[in-house]
């Protein structure tokens, strides 16, 4: 009897050390179309919640989509992670903010199954969210300085709109400013047609974050990352968030 339960445990050690702790997947948004793109989904095997992290709505803020790209090898704790990183594909490519012949993405949501090209991105890039029921969302971005004097500078920021997300925020506002010479803010910035006007109306928790792209590309990714990793640690995703000096 004492062997048999020796051989079960030695089956079961081997099974955890050679059955993948999880597993990657693509997806494929706008299938066929010049709009087509693909994001990825990192799956624990053991259950937990799910976070959707977005960059690439305009193509020409790119430190959210290398953040990302750097984040494909991540090791979950538990959960499930989606990526989309390039989510306007044509306008990376072309690394500007949209394209005149698509308009603006972050003014296209929640889009339209049947409509403009931007409207079907955006209703694909919607409904992927609503699929995946993710228990929050993080939308990548970058802008001037929000002191620039531009009225549509919102860079180093966070934005959000949820009201369950006060207390998150704040902390994270003290987390990203223990090491910055000048302060990440936030604001209540609610505008028709974007991702994180969308959702939050359709009660699905968003944060919004905004580098300054005066500063340096290494230092907005490492800003970026800062951020991915504060909330997959919030959300028990990961065992530890880690050093960036």
């Amino acid at each position: 009897m004492k062997l048999v339960l020796r051989v079960l445990l030695l089956i079961v050690i081997v099974l955890f050390l050679v059955y993948p702790k999880q597993r990657t997947t693509e997806f494929t948004l706008c299938e066929g179309e010049k709009t087509s793109t693909e994001g990825l989904v990192i799956k624990s095997v053991i259950k937990g919640p799910t976070v959707y992290v977005i960059a690439g709505i305009h193509g020409n803020e790119p430190a959210g989509i290398e953040a990302l790209k750097r984040l494909q090898d991540i090791k979950l704790k538990k959960g499930t992670l989606v990526i989309l990183a390039k989510a306007n594909q044509l306008a990376v490519t072309d690394e500007v903010r949209t394209l005149p012949s698509l308009g603006d993405l972050n003014r296209a949501f929640p889009g339209r199954e049947k409509g403009m090209a931007v409207e079907e991105l955006a209703y694909e890039i919607h409904e992927s969210i609503r699929f995946y029921k993710p228990e929050i969302v993080l939308d990548l971005h970058e802008s001037k300085n929000y002191k620039s004097g531009d009225v549509y500078a919102i860079g180093h920021s966070i934005i959000y709109i949820h009201f369950s997300l006060i207390e998150m925020v704040e902390e994270l506002l003290l987390f990203l400013n223990d090491e910055e010479d000048e302060p990440y803010v936030y604001f209540y910035d609610e505008k028709e047609g974007t991702l994180n006007t969308t959702l939050s109306q359709e009660d699905i928790p968003i944060i919004t974050f905004e580098t300054d792209v005066e500063k340096s590309f290494e230092d907005r990714v490492s800003d970026q990352l800062k951020v991915i990793y504060y909330i997959l640690d919030a959300y028990e995703l990961i065992k530890d968030i880690p050093s960036f000096e």
